[in-house]
C-alpha cells in the first residue's frame, strides 16, 4: 500500500511540472464561457453609487450627458447641448438630450469578445457601449465610463436609443435595454429610428443624441419644474460665465436657455454685503508637488446666507464643480452660522487638473484618498492650501480669530524685530562695541537607543490648531543601536498648562532587536473645547525602558516635545513690537492740543511695544490700497515711531544723547538702515 502510494505522489508531480508552463497558453486557446451578469441589480448598485452623493438623481443625469459632450467637443465657442422633455404623435414620452460641436460618436462597430479591452480613446461608440474605460485625454472629463447607466436607469423601460451623425457621414444608431444592444449604420438605422418613433427625423448635424425612453417620474418633475435647470446652472456655471456655450431645457415645447446664475456672481472688491479674499496661482506645497499650483481661488463671504446649493468652495476640474467642500470642514472652529454665507472656488492648473483627475470618482461627485504622496493625495493637498487661505480671510476679514495677533501682522512683527536685531548700531555710534554672534553648538552625539518623532504636519504655519481640527503623527522610529535586545515602552501624549490632557500611544515594544528600527503609526488626536483651552500646547514623546542589559528599569532614554498653540497665534518673542492694532481713529496730546495722526506706539501689557495704525488717516487711505501697500507702509510706520520707543528708554543708538540735531540725525540713520534692507 505505501509503494501504491508513492508511485501515485511521483506520477502527479510530474504531470504538475510536464505542464504547468503551458496553462495560460490553456487558457487561450479554449473558449471561456462569460460570467452570467444580472443587469437590473447591476444598474441600481450603480445608481446607490450616485444616491450617496445626490438626493436628486436627475442631478446625475444633467452632470454625465454635459460631461460626456463637453468631452467631445471640437471648439468649445461653437459647442451646445440641448434637454428636451416631449411626447411624439402616439403618446410616447422621450428625454432627447442632443448635442452640436462635438466629434459624434466615432469608431467602428467592434465584435462583442473586443468590449474585454481597453478600446482606443477615439473608439467614442465603442467606449459607450461598454463599461470600465477610462478618458486618457488630459482634459477629458468622464472616467469608467458607467454614466451611461444613469440614463438607463432613468428610463421606466430601462432603454435607451442613441444615434450619431459624424463628419464623414457616417449615420449610426444604437440601443440598450438593461444589458441588452442593438446597432444599425446608414439606411438600417434610419428604419430602426423610424420603428421607435416615426416624429423622430435623422441628424443632420455632426453630433450625439441619447433618447431616455419613458423617463422616470422624478425626472420628468425635475425637468417640469426647473431643477434641472438649477443643477446645470449650479453645476457648469464656469461655462455659463462667459455666455460662450449654448445650454437649454425645452419642456413640451418651450425652450429655456441657460443664463449665469444671479446669485452665483462672485464680487471682487469688498462692500457692505461681501467680504472677498481672491489669489491666483497659490502653490500647494511639498518636494513631491513642486511646480503644482491652485490657479485660482475666490472665496466671497456674504451678508445674506447664500443658496445651499452653493455653499461652501466648488472644486472646479475642466469647467465642471466635482464637489464643494464645506467651510465647516475648512474652518471647524469658526462660528455655526459662518457657513451659510460662505461661497466660491477653487480651479487648478493643468497639473492640478490632471492628477486629479486620476483620483476623482466615477460618479464625477467627489475625490478619492488614493493616489497619494505617503500623507495625502493631490485633492488633500489643494484641500490643505484652501484651508490655510480660509483662516487667513476669517481672521483678517471676518473677525474670527480668536487670539490677540493676526497671521499676516504677526510675519510682519517677527520680520521687523528680526531685521533690528541684525543691525549694526555701531555705525551709528563708533563708541558701541557689538559682540559677534557665538557659534553653533556642536550637534548631540547619537544615542544608543533613542526615538524619532518628526513634527506633525500642522496646517498652519504658526503652528496654529482651531477647535475640531486633528493632529496627526504620520509616524515615530525607534532605533536600538546596542548589541542587545530590549524592552521598551512608547508613550505620547499632549500636555498644557502641566496637565496631561490626551494619551495618543501608550505602547509595550517587547523585543527591539539589536541594531534594529521600528517604525510605528500613524497617530491622531482631535482638540476639542471640552478638553482644551486656548494658548500654548504641547505634543510629547517619551520612551522608557523596561529591560536592557545597559540600562535599569525606568530609565528614560530619549523624549522629544512639539509645541503649538490652540485658536491663537504665538506671541512674536521677545523684540520692540508685540503687536499691530487698527483704528477708526489715533490722536496724540502736544502741549496740552489732541492731534491727529496716522499712528503711534504705546506699551504693551506683557512686554513689548504696540503700533496703533490710523485707518481713517489719508496716508493710509492713499498707501494702503492692497494688502502688499498695506504691508509696506505698517513697515515704514514701526520704523518710522521706533525712535520714539529707543529715546523713552534710553537704548542705542539714542542712549545719553540730548542733542536734538543729533537724535534727528541718528533717527533719520536708522530709519534708512531699516528700509535699506527690507526693500534689499
Amino acid at each position: 500500500m505505501m509503494k501504491c502510494r508513492t508511485m501515485i505522489m511521483i506520477n502527479l508531480e510530474e504531470v504538475y511540472l510536464g505542464d504547468y508552463m503551458s496553462f495560460e497558453k490553456a487558457l487561450k486557446e479554449n473558449k471561456p464561457k462569460k460570467t452570467p451578469v444580472s443587469w437590473e441589480p447591476l444598474i441600481e448598485n450603480i445608481l446607490d453609487q450616485y444616491y450617496e452623493n445626490v438626493d436628486d438623481l436627475s442631478h446625475a443625469v444633467q452632470k454625465d450627458a454635459i460631461q460626456n459632450s463637453w468631452d467631445a467637443r471640437t471648439d468649445p465657442d461653437h459647442w451646445g447641448i440641448e434637454f428636451k422633455l416631449l411626447k411624439d404623435s402616439k403618446g410616447k414620452e422621450m428625454l432627447i438630450i442632443e448635442d452640436h460641436g462635438t466629434t459624434g460618436l466615432t469608431g467602428k462597430i467592434w465584435p462583442e469578445d473586443k468590449y474585454d479591452e481597453d478600446l482606443p480613446e477615439e473608439e467614442r461608440w465603442g467606449r459607450f457601449q461598454g463599461l470600465a474605460f477610462r478618458r486618457e485625454r488630459k482634459d477629458a472629463l468622464g472616467a469608467r465610463g458607467q454614466g451611461k447607466f444613469v440614463f438607463v436607469g432613468a428610463s421606466k423601460t430601462r432603454t435607451i436609443v442613441y444615434d450619431t451623425l459624424r463628419k464623414d457621414g457616417v449615420y449610426r444608431i444604437g440601443t440598450r435595454k438593461l444589458g441588452d444592444l442593438w446597432e444599425y449604420e446608414d439606411a438600417e438605422a434610419i428604419n430602426w429610428l423610424k420603428i421607435y418613433s416615426l416624429d423622430l427625423k435623422p441628424l443632420s448635424e455632426v453630433g450625439t443624441r441619447i433618447i431616455i425612453d419613458e423617463p422616470e417620474d422624478w425626472l420628468k418633475y425635475a425637468i417640469q419644474n426647473g431643477l434641472s435647470a438649477r443643477y446645470i446652472q449650479t453645476t457648469w456655471w464656469y461655462l455659463l460665465l462667459e455666455n460662450k456655450v449654448t445650454i437649454s431645457v425645452t419642456v413640451y415645447g418651450k425652450e429655456h436657455k441657460m443664463i449665469f446664475p444671479e446669485d452665483m456672481k462672485l464680487p471682487t472688491a469688498d462692500s457692505e454685503d461681501y467680504k472677498v479674499w481672491i489669489k491666483d496661482w497659490l502653490p500647494i506645497g511639498g518636494k513631491t508637488r513642486k511646480g503644482l499650483c491652485i490657479k485660482k481661488l475666490q472665496i466671497v463671504w456674504s451678508k445674506k446666507p447664500v443658496e445651499k446649493d452653493l455653499r461652501g468652495i466648488a472644486i472646479l476640474r475642466g469647467g465642471m464643480v466635482v464637489e464643494r467642500i464645506p467651510a465647516a470642514e475648512l474652518l471647524p472652529a469658526s462660528d455655526p452660522e459662518l457657513p451659510e454665507h460662505i461661497y466660491g472656488y477653487a480651479e487648478g492648473d493643468l497639473g492640478v487638473d490632471f492628477l486629479l483627475k486620476k483620483i476623482e470618482d466615477p460618479t464625477h461627485y467627489k475625490f478619492t484618498k488614493k493616489g497619494g504622496w505617503g500623507k495625502k493625495n493631490v485633492f488633500g493637498a489643494v484641500k490643505e492650501c484652501i484651508s490655510t487661505q480660509f483662516q487667513l480671510f476669517a481672521n483678517q476679514k471676518l473677525g474670527s480669530a480668536e487670539g490677540t495677533t493676526e497671521t499676516e501682522d504677526y510675519s510682519l512683527i517677527k520680520k521687523f524685530n528680526q531685521l533690528l536685531n541684525s543691525l549694526d548700531v555701531s555705525l551709528l555710534d563708533p563708541s558701541v562695541k557689538v559682540s559677534p554672534p557665538p557659534p553653533p553648538p556642536p550637534p548631540p552625539p547619537l544615542k544608543d537607543i533613542d526615538l524619532i518623532f518628526p513634527a506633525p504636519d500642522f496646517r498652519h504655519p504658526l503652528r496654529r490648531v482651531e477647535f475640531g481640527q486633528e493632529i496627526r503623527v504620520l509616524q515615530v522610529r525607534i532605533k536600538n543601536r546596542t548589541t542587545a535586545n530590549a524592552q521598551l515602552r512608547l508613550r505620547i501624549y499632549t500636555e498644557q498648562e502641566g496637565i496631561r490632557r490626551d494619551d495618543l500611544v501608550d505602547k509595550i515594544f517587547p523585543s527591539a532587536l539589536a541594531n534594529s528600527t521600528i517604525v510605528d503609526g500613524p497617530f491622531s488626536v482631535k482638540i476639542d473645547k471640552a478638553t482644551y483651552t486656548n494658548g500654548r500646547c504641547y505634543l510629547r514623546a517619551i520612551l522608557v525602558c523596561l529591560d536592557h542589559p545597559n540600562y535599569p528599569k525606568g530609565t528614560e532614554l530619549d523624549k522629544t516635545a512639539h509645541l503649538f498653540w490652540i485658536a491663537q497665534d504665538p506671541p512674536p518673542g521677545k523684540g520692540t513690537y508685540r503687536d499691530i492694532q487698527r483704528l477708526p481713529e489715533v490722536t496724540e496730546e502736544i502741549e496740552g492740543k489732541t492731534v491727529r495722526v496716522d499712528g503711534k506706539v504705546g506699551p504693551h501689557p506683557e512686554g513689548g511695544n504696540i503700533l496703533y495704525v490710523n485707518t481713517n488717516h489719508p496716508i493710509w487711505k492713499r498707501r494702503a490700497k492692497s494688502k502688499d501697500d498695506e504691508e509696506k507702509y505698517i513697515f515704514e510706520l514701526m520704523a518710522e515711531k521706533l525712535p520714539q520707543i529707543l529715546i523713552a528708554n534710553d537704548l542705542e543708538p539714542f542712549k545719553g544723547i540730548d542733542e536734538p540735531n543729533e537724535i534727528v540725525k541718528r533717527s533719520w540713520a536708522l530709519y534708512s538702515q531699516i528700509m535699506e534692507k527690507y526693500y534689499a
